[in-house]
């Protein structure tokens, strides 16, 4: 990971429930901070960290897609942050995805995938909340 000056942020957050439900909310801005895309997608997770790690790995995906390569990514979910920057033991059961987001990482130019609070990524939350 990164530090760069950023072209684009993304902001993803999840939204999981017991059953293993998942959805994903993310927000494109350009370096205005104006709204330029939204993308939601449903997906199955076994916690609600794993579902916040896989949304980090599919808005990096996402971004890709989209051609963008200086990218700052935002999320609220601290343990899935700090495990991709290996600050604290990776769990068991997200070893492969922490991995892959690994690989996609390398893809950019330069990407920061930072903490934000919640406070500051409502309208994210809130479309990862509507699609479920």
């Amino acid at each position: 990971i990164t530090s760069c000056s950023p072209c684009f942020v993304v902001q993803v957050d999840a939204s999981w429930i017991r059953t293993g439900v998942a959805t994903l909310g993310c927000l494109l801005r350009d370096s205005s901070k104006r709204i330029i895309s939204e993308h939601t997608e449903r997906f199955h997770a076994q916690s609600s960290v794993q579902a916040e790690t896989l949304a980090i790995h599919q808005a990096l995906l996402w971004a890709s897609r989209r051609g963008i390569y200086h990218l700052l990514l935002q999320s609220v979910c601290l343990p899935a942050i700090l495990q991709i920057k290996r600050q604290i033991k990776v769990e068991f059961q997200l070893d492969s995805i922490i991995n892959d987001i690994y690989s996609l990482l390398v893809s950019f130019h330069c990407c920061s995938v930072p903490y934000i609070p919640r406070a500051l990524n409502k309208k994210a939350h809130a479309l990862a909340s509507r699609v479920r």
